[in-house]
């Protein structure tokens, strides 16, 4: 033992000459490891002083427990065992007063363990050994402490045998010798095994600190009476009375310092402080007007309440007493006392995307506390309460309080609270999003508002500090309100903001240390995984004795797994996995299920600085999603996992075993995927609910194209265009003379026709523009929205510049440059209105459009200009084209376009962003500068071309069963192109030769 210890090798034993040292096979042994034996020489023990110093001691130390319990000679070797344990774990002066088991150990000694030899004890009797009517306990003798396993040692005189137990009510002040004082019919103690439980003990095998420091602190929690410091006591020891009974003991050194009713409340030394709380809840009730007194009606039953009492930490450190007055809501009955209950709060996924829009649109973020939230909901049944106790009106006692508003406790108090904030938020203008019933948005002509709201916590979110102050008081007087400033921290996750590098950190290393603290695991070993690649859990390692069974009865298996689960649903999408696996064995867990879970605890001691951080980058949202097949073990199930984020933080996760057996990969994974796209498409309905951009003014101004007429000159020129295209082709079909050039004039012919409905590019290479191919080379979406904004630039610089030479002015470039703008916003209204109509860019070009505005919306603000200056800019357009506006409306316009045509980079955008954002805006800057370095009548002619292409394009890309729902409708101008296309044969789906049944749309010439 000493060399496993110590992991040191014995050299030398030193020992008097004892038969059971020098004969036998002890003495071989030692020859045999080679450890020298040196023996005193007989009659001198003085060669060995310090064991028979040693002898003396724990001689006269048993003798004298011995006796002061009253134990017969026969437990001589237990008291021996007991004082050798104790003089181990006291102050010892030739090791300058250490304690020895630290000094062999290392460890730290735990004394609270610690009881009085000979103590009379109370035994749990397990349910297995005795029937519904016997004694839950029964009387013993503490006689000393486990060797090898946990526990205390204890005499049953009733049956003559030492047992072993751990759960035990210890009474220190009767010794042995005073049995006949304790009565025999012993009052039954109802104690649950979970009361006894140890945490040092389950965390043993795993924890590294552990080990022989757990055996001292084995009985930690059964300590019920208050130890006795004095080792001698009078032998004329009483039996105590029933108030100093272990039990109420017990109840008074767990209550956490919180009383658990009125009564214990006056009786505490704060009760000045209880009674202020109580008085404040009373006048807090009183001034809401929560009830009336009233005589009971007959037939009516009056509820019950009670005063709750908790001590709450504040930010700065200070504590603030609270009491409410709750009622006891489990005497309703339904049907008659209430009808519905359900009430929603904010979801977590809401609050984490808000906090990116937080850090991506560097927006005020503040905190609002709701005072007595649920005394403000109106009830809607006849409801009647006894007066609280303590408060009893003097000469109305027969009175009871008939309630107007709802009450902590009532089953409908949270309904009848989120109704009534509800209704307030709509009567002051505010809309409920349909995706989070817990979110609220309001928009303003240059900022917005959103509110979250969880029972009776806020979060306001917004871009203009006024327009938050001025929501702050209207709901301060509506309700009692406690402003806490700016943000700080939100169920429990603490918020840590640095504007100046514009990040924002989601928290939750206070809560995880006390959950650390909470299951012992502070001083675990930290791992690197949330879950061990030798975890294969099952079913099967449940546990199937007695034995196991009692011993994972002790084990706090659901609450571990609770307080990991708050941790994962709110900043830790890294343990999502090993949470879900370990949930599933809630009803039957074993020791490998704990061993898995205490894993998950060491990977939270070495990750406590994890969090949720939002850069600010961008506001792009993206999914990743994956299954595994069959990996769980006992159903065959597989699980389904995704995660979301939002300028790269997690914002939303799962990891969740499907509800189907799959049979292959595939299907598996078609099952997750369905899953990740419901998550996708609710994120994207709220992302829009919240305009976060602010593209709904944007869109509807954009709407309007839909109706307007298209100019009869613009009929013409696009007819013009495509005729030119279909000309060119049969005149080179025609001019061809020999078989070789016949099929050489064929391939153009192919050719010319395929090009017609190309992106600009055949146009740009005619008039050898090659320096602007790059931006038609790009995806259709990309290119058409470069195209977009480059034409708005151009536009209003050549106006500005037309203002100081208006002479210098032709009617057809005036035409053409009308045109360009007039398709620009069309081909931009479909891109973003009608995406069904742009089947060629699959969806991509309304994010692509979102990230565009986004990042406008930054390049703005850092050119001090108003937040939403973009959004701006694009209206004031849209209203000159319309209603015409002021001169100095259109110098701000071209204040905008000449901050964009300032940017100065020859670096693609592209090669720095990489994938994050999606935007084109500073590549449309580039484009527009290209654009002016050609001459005026050139760049709008060229334009214009490139525009019908464009818009040709789209038209041969769009399905012709679109094209046909249009035709019913009216059709749209696209339409219209695509059945020109197809009676001049264009197009590559209108190509003239054998192959599918589509040739048929060609309209004979």
């Amino acid at each position: 033992m000493v060399e496993t210890e110590t992991s040191l090798k014995v050299k030398c034993l030193r020992s008097d000459n004892g038969g059971e040292y020098i004969d036998g096979g002890f003495s071989e042994y030692c020859a045999a490891q080679g450890i020298r034996m040196e023996k005193t020489i007989p009659g001198t023990p003085q060669q060995n002083g310090v064991a028979e110093r040693m002898n003396r001691t724990l001689n006269e130390r048993a003798r004298s427990m011995r006796l002061h319990a009253g134990l017969p000679k026969t437990f001589w070797a237990d008291a021996v065992s007991t004082a050798a344990y104790l003089i181990n774990r006291g102050p010892s002066v030739p090791m300058e007063f250490r304690l020895p088991e630290e000094v062999w150990s290392g460890k730290e000694v735990k004394f609270s363990h610690l009881k009085v030899f000979g103590c009379i004890s109370y035994v749990h009797i397990d349910s297995d050994a005795r029937s519904k009517l016997d004694a839950k306990s029964k009387i013993c003798f503490f006689i000393g402490y486990g060797d090898e396993k946990f526990g205390y040692r204890f005499w049953d005189e009733q049956n003559r045998k030492i047992i072993r137990s751990r759960n035990v009510i210890f009474n220190e002040q009767v010794m042995y010798k005073d049995r006949s004082s304790v009565v025999s019919d012993v009052t039954e103690i109802d104690q649950k095994k979970s009361e006894f439980v140890n945490l040092d003990e389950l965390t043993k095998s795993t924890v590294q600190k552990g080990g022989e420091e757990d055996k001292e602190n084995v009985n930690s929690q059964v300590d019920l009476s208050t130890p006795v410091v004095e080792v001698r006591r009078s032998s004329r020891n009483t039996r105590p009375p029933q108030r100093y009974s272990p039990v109420l003991n017990y109840l008074l050194l767990t209550d956490g310092g919180e009383p658990e009713c009125y009564d214990e409340a006056l009786q505490d030394e704060n009760s000045s402080k209880w009674e202020l709380a109580m008085k404040d809840e009373m006048d807090s009730l009183l001034g809401n007007q929560t009830w009336e007194l009233t005589e009971l009606p007959v037939g009516k039953k009056a509820l019950h309440n009670k005063w709750v009492y908790r001590i709450k930490n504040e930010h700065d450190g200070s504590k603030r007493y609270k009491a409410r007055l709750v009622v006891k809501g489990f005497q309703q009955k339904e049907g008659i006392d209430y009808t519905e209950i359900f009430s929603p709060v904010v979801k977590m996924s809401t609050i984490r995307l808000v906090l990116g829009m937080v850090a991506a649109e560097n927006l005020h973020l503040e905190q609002l506390d709701v005072k007595t939230a649920f005394l403000h909901g109106d009830l809607e049944e006849d409801l009647y309460m006894i007066q609280p106790e303590g408060f009893i009106v003097q000469g109305q006692e027969n009175l009871v309080c008939k309630l107007r508003k709802s009450l902590y406790g009532l089953k409908q108090a949270p309904r009848q609270w989120y109704k009534k904030f509800d209704n307030f938020m709509h009567r002051i203008g505010f809309k409920r999003c349909e995706a989070d019933h817990c979110c609220y948005v309001k928009s303003f002509d240059n900022s917005y508002i959103i509110l979250l709201l969880y029972v009776d916590d806020m979060l306001i979110v917004g871009s203009d500090i006024e327009k938050i102050n001025n929501l702050k008081k209207q709901l301060s007087k509506q309700f009692a309100m406690k402003d806490l400033g700016a943000a700080k921290q939100i169920l429990g996750m603490r918020i840590i903001r640095d504007k100046a590098n514009g990040t924002l950190k989601l928290s939750q290393s206070e809560y995880v240390k006390k959950v650390l603290s909470r299951f012992n695991m502070n001083e675990a070993k930290p791992v690197s995984t949330p879950l061990g690649s030798h975890f294969k859990l099952s079913k099967e390692q449940s546990p199937k004795t007695e034995e196991e069974m009692d011993h994972m009865s002790k084990v706090p298996y659901a609450s571990a797994i609770g307080s990991l689960m708050y941790a994962m649903v709110c900043t830790r999408p890294d343990i999502a996995h090993a949470v879900g696996v370990v949930s599933r064995f809630m009803s039957r867990p074993g020791k490998q299920h704990w061993e898995a879970v205490k894993w998950i605890l060491r990977y939270l001691k070495g990750s406590l600085d994890t969090c949720l951080c939002f850069t600010g980058a961008s506001l792009k949202l993206q999914g990743y999603v994956d299954a595994d097949f069959a990996g769980d073990i006992d159903s065959r199930k597989s699980t389904t996992r995704f995660v979301f984020t939002l300028g790269g933080t997690a914002i939303s996760w799962t990891s969740n075993l499907q509800k189907i057996v799959t049979l292959s990969t595939t299907e598996a994974e078609y099952v997750a995927a369905t899953e990740a796209g419901k998550e996708m498409i609710w994120l994207h309905g709220f992302l829009d609910e919240l305009d976060i951009c602010g593209l709904k003014d944007l869109l509807d101004e954009i709407q309007y194209k839909k109706t307007v007429t298209v100019e009869e000159k613009l009929k013409e020129f696009i007819f013009k265009r495509l005729k030119k295209k279909a000309k060119s082709s049969e005149q080179l079909e025609e001019k061809a003379k020999s078989a070789e050039e016949k099929a050489r004039r064929a391939e153009q012919s192919r050719i010319a026709k395929e090009i017609c409905s190309g992106r600009g590019d055949w146009i740009l290479s005619q008039y050898a523009c090659h320096s602007l191919l790059w931006s038609v080379e790009k995806e259709y979406d990309e290119c058409l929205l470069m195209w977009h904004i480059a034409t708005d630039l151009c536009y209003y610089k050549d106006k500005q510049e037309e203002e100081k030479k208006p002479d210098d002015v032709k009617e057809k470039e005036l035409h053409r440059r009308k045109w360009c703008r007039f398709l620009s916003e069309y081909m931009l209204y479909l891109l973003v209105m009608q995406p069904t109509m742009m089947s060629a860019v699959a969806g991509i070009g309304q994010i692509r459009f979102r990230d565009t505005c986004a990042e406008a919306k930054k390049f703005f603000r850092r050119g001090q200009q108003e937040p939403n200056c973009f959004k701006k800019f694009c209206k004031q357009i849209k209203k000159l084209l319309r209603i015409g506006q002021s001169k100095s409306m259109e110098d701000q316009i071209s204040e905008y376009c000449e901050q964009l045509l300032s940017v100065d980079t020859v670096v693609k955008p592209i090669e720095v962003k990489g994938d994050r954002s999606k935007s084109v805006l500073f590549d449309a800057c580039m484009l527009a500068k290209d654009l002016r370095k050609l001459n005026k009548t050139k760049r709008w002619m060229i334009m214009s071309k490139v525009w019908v292409e464009l818009l040709s394009y789209a038209a041969s890309h769009c399905r012709a069963n679109t094209h046909a729902q249009q035709l019913s409708k009216g059709g749209e101008l696209i339409t219209f192109v695509w059945l020109l296309m197809a009676h001049f044969g264009l197009g590559e789906q209108f190509r003239i030769q054998e192959g599918h049944a589509r040739a048929k749309l060609i309209v004979t010439k």
